[in-house]
């Protein structure tokens, strides 16, 4: 149990003013004077520095937080709708953070999404987005977060799409080195390589359909840089000189597209939601 000030929540959180100013239990006094707010599953320490952010207990705000217990303290402060009264310690935290920002996906993604979205910071949420728009291999879905299940929809409505569009490319290629619709000779030899590689990947047959679970661009992009395509070396012509090696490889066919992919990629902005 803590003891703490009635007047101090309901100055900063609306949730606390209609809890202790409306007719709920937590609005009743008991035979002592004292009311109850009973509230569960909330991180103890989590919860301590929430209070003493709101009763000016400044000394007792810890300096600096890692990413687990500011998530901890963003779901807290969402739910009673008090962030105004942290904004300034949230100011101080994040900046000191700036280096945890994730550069690889994992669960520390998802924390700073929520954190990036509860506490309205643009540039984190469009790089964490970002970042998992690239890395994400199925749906996200997240459990007792304050993250709108709008933005985990568009996340995962990208992925498909982008990975469907890579996946395309591929396949339209073999199509087109078969039908030799492409340069050369030489250009349409990339087939027997296009073809052994994506069937040691297991992506050729069957060919990848929605809604693509198992696959990320980022793993299609690692995929197709590893395919080996021919080498053509230079020829002495007739009269001594060198011929030209010939330029096209499965790289120089799929690259374009994969730079296009990742240059949509770049995350969202926060303002859309």
């Amino acid at each position: 149990q803590m003891r703490v000030s009635s007047r101090h929540l309901i100055l900063v959180s609306p949730v606390f003013r209609t809890m202790l100013n409306g007719t709920w239990k937590e609005g009743q006094s008991d035979n002592s004077g004292f009311r109850y707010i009973r509230s569960t599953n909330w991180d103890l320490d989590a919860v301590i520095i929430l209070f003493d952010i709101i009763h000016n207990r400044n000394r007792n705000v810890p300096k600096s937080m890692n990413i687990d217990m500011l998530a901890k303290f963003a779901t807290i402060v969402d739910y009673y709708q008090c962030h105004e009264a942290v904004e300034v310690f949230v100011d101080i935290w994040l900046e000191k953070m700036k280096k945890d920002i994730p550069s690889v996906h994992g669960q520390n993604s998802m924390l700073w999404l929520m954190v990036s979205w509860v506490f309205v910071r643009p540039e984190i949420f469009k790089a964490v987005t970002g970042l998992m728009l690239r890395n994400c291999k199925q749906p996200v879905r997240v459990l007792e977060l304050p993250i709108p299940e709008a933005i985990l929809n568009r996340i995962e409505n990208q992925r498909q799409r982008s990975v469907a569009q890579l996946f395309l490319s591929l396949y339209r290629l073999i199509d087109s080195l078969r039908d030799e619709e492409e340069c050369t000779f030489e250009c349409t030899s990339i087939l027997g390589s296009l073809i052994k590689g994506m069937s040691k990947s297991g992506v050729l047959k069957p060919q990848i359909t929605e809604p693509f679970h198992g696959y990320s661009v980022s793993d299609i992009n690692t995929m197709v840089h590893g395919f080996k395509s021919p080498r053509w070396l230079p020829q002495q012509t007739r009269y001594g000189q060198l011929t030209t090696p010939h330029p096209c490889t499965i790289i120089s066919k799929v690259g374009p597209i994969i730079e296009e992919v990742y240059e949509e990629l770049d995350g969202f902005e926060l303002e859309e939601f």
